[in-house]
């Protein structure tokens, strides 16, 4: 999923590039790729929940532990962090540094202060949970983020 989140991501760079001046036009892919991967979002981790277990454990044999109780949530971290990253791509191009800086800095400070505290509070399987529910939330915030600038006028690109 992250490399394919990746490649996506190069891709949307150039189409969001060809529809900088368009609003609407950024705001129809926004909600399409949005609504796309919430699709894939939630077949991957049906997918994880349902056959994960099974699947890890022929992969990695018999002598790895393996439980959906750890699979499905670290399968909502990675689905959070790909079907958001690459809608980065439309801050590129309205040129929003600024909003991308200041949610990597509250990325950044929630995962040392909350994860911090959640690693010395939490046995692992609960810890891993709290990991999860900390990147779907902030990555969902990064997502409305985003949304925002393309609706914002003054996220606008200059046309001079």
């Amino acid at each position: 999923l992250l490399v394919v989140s990746m490649s996506m991501t190069e891709v949307l760079l150039r189409v969001t590039a060809d529809n900088a001046s368009e609003r609407p036009a950024l705001d129809r892919l926004y909600r399409r790729l949005s609504a796309a991967a919430l699709v894939a979002a939630l077949f991957s981790v049906f997918i994880v929940w349902l056959a994960g277990e099974q699947a890890l454990s022929a992969l990695l044999g018999s002598g790895w532990y393996v439980d959906a109780a750890f699979t499905v949530p670290i399968t909502i971290a990675v689905v959070a962090r790909s079907c958001v990253s690459p809608l980065s791509a439309i801050l590129v191009t309205l040129r929003r540094f600024d909003v991308a800086i200041r949610w990597q800095s509250l990325y950044f400070v929630s995962s040392l202060v909350l994860l911090g505290m959640a690693a010395t509070q939490l046995e692992f399987r609960d810890f891993v949970i709290a990991y999860a529910a900390h990147e779907l939330t902030l990555y969902l915030i990064y997502s409305r983020l985003i949304h925002q600038c393309i609706g914002s006028e003054k996220c606008a690109v200059s046309s001079g």
